[in-house]
């Protein structure tokens, strides 16, 4: 099986065009989904799994703490699978009550679709210290990483490491990338 990471970034023409998805691969989007809007190939994937996030900010209303709510509603029938970081469980107080909420009123909470995964341990798993919280894409692709078989193999498209500065650390994650790649990880397209 091949896990296709597909980055939010709408100008990745030409790496769309070289890739071919197969019924069995699975393609992973991100929260505002901006490639299955784009690509017809991508809309057409048979096996769509979309990771959703917490906003970085505070939100109002409420029932928007989660990027990407809206749109996994949309296309729901075309999404096999969503993963949602973190847990809303890890929250305390009213925080927790608003995560959960958020997901509840779009009718995700309870869904058998979704499946939850904490940051946290990804952080301690590669050893990072730095600022912030890692990129939905860093926590796909060790996520991704975690599952693989030796048959199984990770395509990241579109990965720039054009990533929020204000959240992220982008020179740690570009760095990990690199020595991945250096050690043939994953294939970039």
């Amino acid at each position: 099986m091949r896990y296709i990471l597909i980055a939010n970034n709408i100008d990745i023409d030409d790496s769309i065009d070289k890739l071919v998805i197969e019924d069995d691969d699975e393609v992973v989007l991100f929260n505002l989904m901006l490639p299955f809007y784009k690509y017809e190939k991508v809309q057409n994937a048979k096996n769509i799994t979309v990771m959703i996030r917490k906003r970085g900010e505070r939100v109002e209303p409420l029932d928007t703490v989660y990027a990407g709510l809206i749109q996994v509603k949309e296309n729901y029938d075309k999404i096999q699978s969503i993963i949602v970081h973190q847990n809303p469980m890890l929250y305390k107080g009213e925080m927790r009550d608003a995560t959960i909420a958020s997901l509840s009123v779009y009718g995700i909470y309870q869904s058998e679709k979704v499946r939850f995964i904490c940051s946290n341990n990804f952080k301690k798993e590669i050893g990072f210290n730095g600022v912030g919280s890692l990129s939905s894409g860093l926590q796909a692709y060790l996520h991704y990483k975690k599952k693989l078989k030796e048959t199984d193999s990770i395509v990241l498209v579109g990965f720039t490491h054009n990533i929020a500065k204000k959240y992220h650390d982008k020179d740690f994650e570009s760095m990990y990338f690199a020595k991945e790649y250096q050690d043939k990880m994953f294939v970039k397209l």
